[in-house]
């Protein structure tokens, strides 16, 4: 921001497609999450009153809204392809810290386990190794296409799952390292503490995640997959005491949940039994149509009976 109040607006390529994928993948992080909350609290989350049905509804709709996610991740895979030239022409890397890595080498091995991993160094040089790999091994097989005949567009559209990827590879990357970086900044220890055991959490799990793409190329090995798979078992263990209170920190209000399952004062059950007694349907014993038509066609029905 400093760069372009002073006039350098250099970085604007960079952070609109950045903003692009970022967008795209925390929309969707967001209602997959929200899904699998749902799921965990079996058929409670599937009724209205849990308040997933609402907040799913809003959640989802960002995936479509503002730039549908797929078009915005292409949007995002334009740019990186730009990269991908300049890096095949043998341009010097650029300055902006978002994209420069692409131009950088990295490790020709995973060091996940290897060697001690300061700052998660480690983690996020496979990222880096990922994302980049992607990148650039789409981009030759778009030109390769172009080079066969096909035309930009219809190869542009043949190479669409590859770009996405890409895309999503960036934009962990991105988030990593602003992760890394932004709990290194804090000085309270007990807040740091915490948020070091979501940060081993976070970065363990997407290794797991993107572990076909780092295993494909035999850049990282099994035993690397099964220490990082240790990782989310030993992070899981230290935050499952403190999970609760890690929520009740956003102070989120019961006004704004609009849940029996996730109320503050944690009387579910009770207030289950409340919210399924307010219903319409359950003000009577018998509901009104009974009597107006059932019982009707019952009575009539008996009075016909030979039995």
């Amino acid at each position: 921001m400093d760069d372009i109040k002073n006039g350098d607006i250099s970085a604007v390529p960079d952070l609109h497609a950045l903003s692009c994928g970022l967008k795209a993948v925390s929309t969707h992080h967001a209602a997959l999450g929200l899904e699998q909350c749902r799921m965990a609290c079996g058929g409670h989350g599937y009724s209205q009153a849990s308040g997933f049905p609402l907040h799913y509804t809003v959640a989802v709709g960002a995936c479509t809204y503002e730039g549908e996610n797929i078009v915005v991740l292409l949007q995002t895979a334009r740019h990186l392809m730009k990269m991908a030239k300049a890096i095949r022409a043998g341009q010097l890397p650029k300055s902006n810290k978002i994209v420069e890595y692409l131009f950088q080498k990295g490790p020709p091995k995973c060091l996940i386990d290897q060697t001690y991993d300061t700052n998660y160094r480690n983690v996020l040089e496979s990222f880096e190794h990922l994302a980049r790999r992607q990148t650039l091994e789409v981009y030759d097989k778009l030109v390769q296409l172009q080079q066969q005949g096909r035309s930009y567009e219809h190869a542009w559209n043949d190479c669409t799952v590859e770009l996405c990827k890409a895309s999503r590879a960036h934009v962990r990357t991105f988030l990593a390292r602003t992760f890394v970086e932004e709990i290194d900044k804090i000085s309270d220890l007990s807040i740091k503490s915490v948020l070091q055991d979501l940060l081993q959490l976070y970065l363990y799990y997407e290794v797991t995640e993107c572990a076909n793409g780092l295993l494909e190329d035999g850049f990282m090995t099994g035993q690397q997959l099964k220490y990082a798979k240790k990782k989310v078992y030993e992070a899981l263990e230290k935050i499952r005491p403190n999970a609760v209170s890690i929520v009740d920190s956003f102070d989120f209000q019961d006004r704004e949940l609009h849940s029996v399952l996730g109320r503050r004062d944690g009387n579910v059950y009770e207030n289950l039994l409340k919210w399924a007694q307010s219903s319409p349907l359950n003000k009577t014993d018998v509901l009104p149509f009974h009597h107006k038509y059932l019982g009707k066609m019952m009575e009539e029905a008996r009075q016909r009976s030979k039995i």
